[in-house]
């Protein structure tokens, strides 16, 4: 199956070749008696070719069929030299970090190094990966972890399999059993938290990551750690220096009202909130829409001059509900050494829904000196 549907499959999956042409050729003896065979069977290499078109043949007349050509530019740029390994760590859709049962199936590649299979899985892991990694819409999508490397699974069930036929016997049996069920579990966790929409598509991070590991209920405050880097997990050691609240409801559409500042004001104008290195404001939000407040935000605004510190935090999110008022709400930090700047709050959308929001509260928080 290929990364864009059931008919799908990738051109440079043809990297496969390499399974049966490096297939028990692991000493130069095995080489050289495989090269003989293959000239003295010429035949057979030529309906295992023609074999091998035949299965892809569909796949040719869909793309010549639907696109016009015989192979499909998917539109995405190969950079061979410029791998992207965030494909395989990073937070975004990491492969080892939403899908960590693999780390076991690369690591199984050290116990089948002397089988006749060892060179054909490990030079086709190696290429696969390598392709994969290299592409330059290196997130393949809104997808779960890294898709296009769903294909090679089947492969690496061997090193899989053989790791543990060698643990399975010894004494370290339970830590294998115990690890595995953890890393299973976590991989059907994760894949319920992107089902739900707890774990993003595209926006993941490492703070929303570690907000939302194994917490089936994130609260709006870790929610917004999709957005921003930015929070006070405590506030001892800070005091409420003015608080702004506002009952007023307001009704967000795109081509009627796509915005609403909703507060402005130069912080150090505010008594008692004079600069300091630490300086905070919390901002929270009721709000509802009967099919989600999609592609809305609220935004913080810092500006002087050229200087602009900004934070959009989507009004829609993992926990979001509709028809219903959902609850929203994240720190900002005051940047420091930039005096009698403008604070602007406001709400902007691109949904052609209504978005209706209401309750707006913010806090202007100052470190206890």
């Amino acid at each position: 199956m290929g990364c864009t549907g059931l008919l799908s499959s990738r051109p440079t999956e043809v990297v496969m070749i390499f399974i049966p042409l490096l297939y028990a050729t692991q000493t130069a003896v095995l080489r050289k008696e495989k090269w003989v065979q293959l000239k003295k069977h010429l035949s057979h290499a030529g309906y295992a070719v023609a074999g091998g078109i035949i299965g892809i043949l569909p796949q040719l007349l869909y793309w010549k069929r639907v696109t016009g050509s015989w192979i499909y530019d998917v539109g995405s740029k190969w950079d061979f030299l410029d791998p992207h390994w965030q494909v395989l760590f990073g937070w975004e859709k990491g492969w080892f970090i939403y899908t960590p049962v693999t780390i076991l199936m690369v690591i199984g590649l050290w116990f089948i190094r002397k089988h006749s299979f060892y060179r054909s899985v490990l030079i086709f892991f190696i290429l696969n990966t390598w392709v994969v990694i290299a592409w330059s819409d290196w997130q393949y999508g809104a997808s779960y972890s890294t898709r296009a490397l769903v294909q090679s699974y089947a492969l690496l069930a061997i090193p899989l399999a053989a790791l543990i036929q060698h643990y399975i016997s010894s004494k370290w049996k339970y830590a294998l059993i115990v690890l595995s069920c953890f890393l299973i579990s976590l991989n059907l966790f994760q894949i319920w938290q992107y089902n739900t929409g707890l774990l993003h598509y595209r926006d993941m991070n490492r703070k929303y990551y570690g907000a939302i590991f194994l917490n089936p209920n994130p609260t709006p405050l870790q929610m917004s750690l999709l957005d921003t880097d930015e929070i006070l997990r405590n506030e001892n050691g800070y005091k409420k220096i003015y608080e702004w609240n506002s009952n007023e409801e307001f009704i967000l559409h795109a081509g009627k009202l796509d915005s609403i500042m909703f507060y402005q004001v130069h912080p150090d104008e505010i008594s008692g909130y004079t600069p300091v290195s630490d300086r905070w404001i919390f901002v929270e939000a009721e709000v509802s829409s009967d099919w989600g407040a999609f592609d809305s935000d609220i935004i913080v605004q810092y500006r002087l001059d050229q200087f602009v510190k900004e934070r959009s935090i989507r009004l829609q999110n993992g926990i979001s509900r509709n028809a219903t008022w959902n609850h929203v709400e994240f720190y900002f930090q005051i940047p420091s050494g930039y005096p009698s700047s403008a604070l602007h709050i406001f709400a902007k959308t691109n949904s052609d829904q209504d978005i209706r929001i209401r309750d707006i509260r913010i806090r202007f928080l100052k470190a206890i000196l």
